[in-house]
């Protein structure tokens, strides 16, 4: 159940957001590299070269940096909730035939375990194409070395006291692990993410989400005794009911907060659409 959950979400909104700034990245990133290029021995050329490379600099960090606040608006609330309907949400997908209750109860927790490595998953991925349209791939690489043998420390020294689970925890040290490196080199080789306010995008998406987590746990044992006995159609309505009722909290306080961030996807996905 978590390699469903924890690559299929993360997949689909860095992706979807990569394609919508890649092409940016990889334009500033080849006009830095043409500006720098050129071997200028006047004075005036050169300050107008390094004119350049600044403007082109930070054209690609303001785009890196508003990347990683709209992966974040959108990936939050989607760990979260997640998070919180895991238990119904693995019965309603799994609890058939020979898989028991008991099962669901062991599956629901491994996926939680999944997904707390989801949101740092989700911005890994924006920065690893970012090192890419940088013509970079060697870096990645090296970090996904290192994130890798964290895994696999991790496993093996978790294995004998909580089993399979160790591979959960393991693969989560191992998202956290490569998103760190990746953001701490990558800031250090571009000079920071330029004017973009990405801590206070983490705390207002972060508070949005946690209101959003607690009314989708405090609906769903609530509509549980309303509806009748358990059933795939049940199960389903749970899911929709908490889903929906945590959505619009989660919409709700992101305008309540003024995160700007969800107001602009809306507006990507409508102009997608031509509402």
């Amino acid at each position: 159940m978590g390699h469903y959950a924890d690559p299929v979400p993360a997949g689909l909104v860095s992706t979807a957001i990569s394609i919508a700034i890649l092409p940016t990245l990889s334009r500033f990133a080849a006009l830095i590299a043409l500006d720098t290029t050129p071997d200028i021995e006047v004075d005036d050329a050169a300050a107008g070269l390094f004119a350049h490379v600044s403007e082109n600099t930070q054209a690609f960090k303001d785009t890196l940096g508003l990347g990683l606040r709209l992966t974040i608006t959108l990936i939050l609330p989607a760990a979260v909730g997640l998070f919180v309907l895991a238990t119904p949400i693995v019965i309603l997908l799994f609890q058939h035939g020979q898989f028991t209750p008991e099962a669901s109860t062991i599956t629901a927790a491994a996926l939680r375990l999944y997904l707390i490595g989801l949101p740092f998953a989700a911005v890994d991925l924006l920065l690893v194409y970012a090192f890419y349209a940088r013509q970079d791939t060697l870096t990645p690489a090296l970090i996904g070395i290192a994130s890798f043998s964290v895994y696999m420390v991790v496993a093996i020294l978790l294995l004998p006291s909580i089993g399979l689970f160790s591979l959960m925890v393991a693969d989560s040290l191992k998202h956290i692990t490569h998103a760190l490196i990746s953001a701490v080199l990558l800031r250090r080789r571009i000079g920071g993410y330029g004017h973009q306010r990405i801590l206070i995008t983490l705390l207002k998406a972060g508070l949005a989400a946690a209101v959003m987590g607690l009314v989708a746990y405090l609906t769903e044992p609530i509509f549980e005794q309303l509806i009748g006995t358990s059933s795939f159609l049940r199960e389903l309505l749970l899911v929709a009911i908490a889903s929906i009722a945590g959505g619009a909290v989660y919409i709700g306080m992101a305008a309540l907060l003024r995160l700007d961030e969800l107001r602009w996807v809306v507006g990507m996905v409508r102009g997608r659409l031509g509402i």
